[in-house]
């Protein structure tokens, strides 16, 4: 799982269809079948809308839709019997067919810890809504989890601050707009557990619009104009423009000390160019599975 999901997020989902068929031949008195958990279910507590785990870390998450409405289970313990969902049962009626929709998520509730666990097994009741109703409980559905593992890969930053020693560059060698300066190769170092997903995004606050991957100039009285500083990405073939604001993927890391390959280069984007302090900053972050 990816170590970054905000607590709430969404680790893993599955929908489940459960379609059911009333008939009402014996209770005058009722007009609906009720649908809710058994009292016999394990006694799970609840923790932000979720039912807690052996991994304190993450809950599992109920959502049921049925023709009446859109119902949370798992907003009250796993034992309890509310709520209930009730359809049309009518009396001497005939065949009444209906299907629920079951949504479970896995939900992030705080720090996870890598493992295993298993939800236990469940069951779903229906009875009739009547004087009589509760003599005729009837188990309807058991929903059965597998063994889920949980993998928490991760990387550390081994420097958060990088200098990149552009060099001095003539004024006079930019031959308009667009027109670039040589590159400067530079790398962000992690220390990874294998596997990491590594995801890179640039910060797009200074973004010259028009040129990919470009930043504007730190302005000072001293400073250069008609230049900025565009940020390639050195592990691919022809060096391309890093997006600013968005993440991408850098590639899947090995144990151990992994490095992303950047570069940087001035370029021309205005129509003339001054000579001056030519210096800039981008702030990175980095996500990763």
């Amino acid at each position: 799982m990816q170590r970054d999901v905000p607590v709430g997020g969404v680790l893993a989902s599955v929908e489940v269809k459960t379609p059911i068929r009333c008939n009402n031949r014996y209770f005058p008195t009722g007009g609906y079948a009720q649908y809710f958990k058994s009292s016999s279910n394990a006694a799970v507590g609840v923790s932000r809308g979720a039912f807690r785990t052996s991994n304190s870390g993450i809950g599992l998450r109920w959502n049921l839709s049925a023709p009446t409405g859109n119902y949370s289970f798992s907003s009250t313990d796993l034992n309890s019997t509310s709520p209930m969902v009730g359809v049309a049962f009518p009396y001497l009626g005939g065949d009444k067919y209906y299907a629920l929709q079951h949504t479970f998520e896995l939900i992030k509730l705080g720090d996870v810890a890598g493992g295993s666990f298993r939800f236990p097994d469940f069951s779903v009741m229906s009875s009739p809504d009547s004087l009589l109703g509760g003599l005729y409980d009837k188990k309807l559905n058991t929903f059965t989890f597998p063994l889920i593992n949980v993998a928490v890969s991760s990387c550390f930053v081994m420097e958060n601050s990088i200098l990149v020693k552009m060099g001095r560059v003539d004024a006079n060698s930019f031959r308009g707009p667009g027109s670039m300066a040589q590159e400067k190769n530079f790398s962000i170092d992690l220390r990874c557990d294998a596997g990491a997903r590594v995801n890179l995004t640039l910060d797009n606050t200074y973004q010259v619009g028009g040129y990919p991957g470009t930043i504007r100039l730190a302005s000072s009285a001293q400073s250069a104009t008609g230049v900025g500083i565009q940020v390639l990405n050195a592990s691919t073939a022809n060096h391309t423009p890093m997006l600013l604001g968005q993440p991408q993927m850098m590639g899947l890391a090995s144990g151990g000390i992994n490095s992303l390959k950047l570069a940087a280069r001035y370029i021309q984007v205005a129509s003339k160019v001054s000579s001056g302090k030519a210096d800039g900053t981008l702030t990175f972050v980095l996500s990763y599975l």
